[in-house]
């Protein structure tokens, strides 16, 4: 997965990271609020999680159509997640692996939880329904017990580097050929 599609800012802060860690390998793709640069969109400020699936959301499907082959795209549930599935429709959802960053329940208020059921749940059904290809998630909660020595101030910085981290060398291994084949050596 080379290309990489981030939606919301946990979703961008994760894409930044892996972008920095290869930037010769990932091409990525931010769509949030108040964002500038290049292969950004800017999407509406909507205040409810049901607006970003009813309401106009801009030029989301140009800005997604040039995106081809194999992707990533990383969701989370803030309020913008909403587009979720609109923007998986766009971006033919065949070829699409989805990264979903699991809120930590021990400190979500009940609508962050609300929302992750409903973000979820569509993406557990798409997954099993074939329509998307693969679906990774990841619990922030369990993620720091992974990284000692975390500040508070460096808390989702370091959390990023690691889930990013960790899915740069997945993709490594998943794109490098063996040297070994069951018990004998490849040629």
């Amino acid at each position: 997965m080379d290309k990489v599609v981030a939606l919301g800012n946990a979703a961008c802060n994760v894409a930044r990271s892996l972008q920095g860690l290869a930037p010769s390998i990932y091409e990525t793709y931010y769509m949030d609020r108040d964002l500038d640069g290049q292969n950004c969109l800017n999407l509406p400020d909507y205040t409810e999680h049901e607006d970003y699936d009813r309401k106009d959301l801009g030029d989301y499907k140009s800005f997604l159509s040039g995106i081809s082959g194999d992707k990533l795209l990383i969701t989370s549930c803030g309020v913008i997640s909403g587009a979720t599935l609109r923007i998986i429709e766009a971006m033919s959802p065949s070829d699409t692996v989805v990264l979903y960053l699991a809120p930590d329940r021990s400190t979500a208020n009940k609508q962050e939880l609300d929302r992750h059921k409903v973000v979820f749940g569509v993406l557990q059904e798409l997954t099993r329904s074939g329509a998307i290809r693969d679906l990774i998630s990841i619990d922030n909660q369990l993620v720091d017990k992974y990284c000692p020595n975390l500040t508070i101030s460096k808390y989702h910085e370091k959390i990023n580097e690691y889930i990013s981290t960790t899915l740069h060398w997945s993709n490594i291994f998943q794109n490098t050929n063996p040297i070994m084949k069951g018990n004998k050596w490849s040629e």
